[in-house]
């Protein structure tokens, strides 16, 4: 029942806010492509940086250190991409939010197929059952709750960054990297720390955890959003 439900929220997750977007915000399918396309850009310089880092020894450092390290770079490599995509242009609403949803939905497919990818014994084992030989739903529904709070993360930390480079204020920007390295430097030090992420109790932690951090992004990027410079669109003001 889990995998269906799983199935059917990832399906939707992937399409509906795209089709919302363009039907009510009259989104463009170029600034879904956009987005993309920085965030691919971005995941394979952070690919190259690894490679490099390797040798020097970062897998010997504390995982703490690992997660902190990464969460900043991965952050500014994300973050730097949509900057420099956003730089010296003056977009709709929808344009906007449609470069963070197209990134949000692009990367289901990525994982889902890299897991694939992946031999059996590196995939990660988030469907394993929990002490006592039941399943935990928590664990069952995880990659779909996963995607779902990082839909929200992706959509808030570009609109943050959209504003900070249209309006050239640096508040949001800083509080998109932040939160943005927060969420990733957990998720590689848990990694790196070998967390338990088949324990029903890592994942409320950790999805509680992003799920706080999704929630003040997303304020700040509507708070920051509500009142527009003169004669620049105000996503409140926009009426689906």
């Amino acid at each position: 029942m889990y995998s269906v439900i799983s199935l059917l929220g990832l399906l939707l997750l992937t399409t509906a806010p795209l089709l919302i977007l363009r039907r009510a915000f009259q989104a463009r399918w170029m600034w879904f492509g956009l987005g993309i396309a920085s965030w691919a850009a971005a995941v394979a310089a952070k690919h190259l940086l690894a490679a490099l880092f390797k040798p020097l020894g970062f897998g010997d450092l504390p995982a703490v250190t690992q997660g902190a390290v990464w969460g900043i770079l991965s952050a500014t490599l994300e973050l730097g991409a949509t900057a420099l995509l956003f730089r010296k242009r003056s977009l709709k609403p929808g344009d906007v939010l449609a470069t963070g949803v197209g990134i949000g939905a692009f990367e289901v497919v990525y994982v889902i197929g890299t897991v694939i990818a992946a031999s059996a014994a590196a995939a990660p084992a988030l469907a394993e059952a929990a002490p006592g030989g039941e399943a935990s739903p928590l664990v069952q529904l995880s990659f779909l709750l996963q995607r779902c709070l990082a839909m929200v993360g992706h959509v808030a930390s570009r609109v943050l960054v959209y504003l900070a480079v249209h309006r050239r204020i640096l508040a949001p920007a800083l509080i998109a990297v932040a939160a943005f390295a927060l969420i990733d430097g957990v998720a590689y030090g848990g990694l790196m720390a070998k967390w338990d992420w088949t324990a029903p109790a890592v994942l409320a932690s950790y999805y509680l955890f992003i799920a706080f951090v999704g929630a003040v992004e997303s304020a700040a990027a509507w708070l920051f959003w509500r009142r527009p410079e003169p004669g620049e669109p105000s996503l409140a003001s926009v009426t689906p």
